[in-house]
């Protein structure tokens, strides 16, 4: 997502916010949808020695409550966090405890001087593991195969559509949306021998150079590759990127995989394309209305296969996404900044910087994945 240099004012105000940190451990608010106590990330917060208050984020009369307001961290997310929520807030950090950050406007938090961060690096091999398990069954055809074997049909359709196999050598992957996520699932993809290429107007060739993997454009990606992997964020650039017109730039019998947000893909026009026979088959950890309602039209697919919203989950991405998380609060806590990989937008996160803002050396990043 491109990011405009926060205005002056912009930063006059995060400088006001983050000279009012006092030495002690401060005051952490969790105004979180979906919050609990008992998670792991809830367990570590707690475990950061500061004064704590958890309440939903709005209260009966509309407002924010007054301990969240007044907090000097808030953890968020989950609902839809605005210019008229952010103008509530005292806060000098606002933390969205796991990866996706679509339900918080960054733009107004950025203008109010309030830094918003994620934890964007502490499940990016689990996603990038659930994308390659949806590739390598949809090239093996693991879930038809299963249903023949079922029905007693031993070999009897093998070599008939849909159940032709090809070897990866000689197959295209296509990778939307190159970041942490995507390069993994690339070079994952190239390692077994699959062709790739990738698509992102945000990366420039030399960042990935080492990688062997091209860049194209959109539409060159999509009339190659037989199977189309979307690892990119959802914001108003990226919502219906995958519309009824690129869709139909697919190969005949090429597969859509979606492991990052369901609204990327008009759900609508995928089920059209699919129907109709354009499209071999989806595999889908996301849709886009969650949880998938029991009379979704692609329950009745056979050429679909889903997960309900699961590609970040393993114990060990649990723990390290609680850790992490605490990481950055405790740093804000005290006054310090997180280290850069966790600020959405960097813009200002390099301004304060700029300006004397230390970061915290307890504050570092997740491990590098893949």
């Amino acid at each position: 997502m491109m990011q405009r240099p926060p205005g002056e004012q912009a930063v006059e105000r995060a400088l006001a916010r983050w000279a009012r940190a006092g030495d002690g451990p401060g005051t952490l608010g969790i105004g979180y949808a979906r919050w609990s106590n008992t998670s792991r990330v809830g367990r570590a917060l707690a475990g950061l020695g500061a004064e704590t208050v958890a309440l939903p984020l709005l209260g009966a009369d509309g407002r924010v409550p007054a301990p969240l307001a007044t907090a000097d961290v808030l953890v968020s997310g989950g609902q839809q966090v605005d210019g008229p929520i952010f103008d509530q807030l005292a806060c000098r950090l606002l933390l969205r405890p796991y990866v996706g950050y679509n339900d918080i406007d960054v733009a107004a938090a950025t203008a109010r001087g309030i830094l918003v961060c994620n934890v964007p690096d502490a499940y990016s091999e689990e996603v990038a593991t659930q994308a390659l398990a949806f590739l390598l069954a949809a090239n093996r055809q693991v879930v038809a195969f299963d249903r023949e074997v079922r029905a007693g049909r031993w070999r009897a359709n093998q070599g008939q559509p849909p159940l032709v196999l090809h070897n990866s050598r000689a197959q295209t992957v296509g990778v939307i949306g190159f970041g942490r996520i995507g390069r993994i699932s690339g070079t994952r993809a190239k390692a077994l021998g699959f062709r790739v290429l990738a698509a992102d107007p945000y990366v420039e060739e030399r960042e990935v150079a080492d990688l062997g993997i091209p860049l194209v454009p959109l539409e060159r990606l999509l009339r190659e590759a037989d199977y189309v992997t979307i690892h990119a964020l959802l914001w108003e650039g990226t919502h219906h990127l995958l519309n009824a017109e690129r869709l139909a730039l697919m190969k005949p019998g090429a597969w859509l995989i979606n492991t990052a947000r369901g609204p990327i893909v008009d759900e609508a026009a995928l089920l059209a394309a699919l129907r109709a026979g354009h499209l071999g088959g989806a595999a889908l950890d996301v849709v886009e209305t969650e949880p998938i309602a029991p009379d979704n039209p692609l329950l009745a697919l056979p050429n679909v296969i889903l997960s309900p919203h699961s590609a970040v989950y393993s114990e060990e991405g649990q723990a390290r996404a609680a850790e992490r998380a605490a990481g950055i609060a405790a740093a804000a806590l005290r006054g310090r900044l997180p280290d850069r990989v966790a600020a959405i937008d960097k813009g200002l996160y390099d301004a304060l910087v700029a300006a004397g803002i230390g970061a915290h050396p307890a504050a570092g990043a997740a491990p590098a994945a893949g």
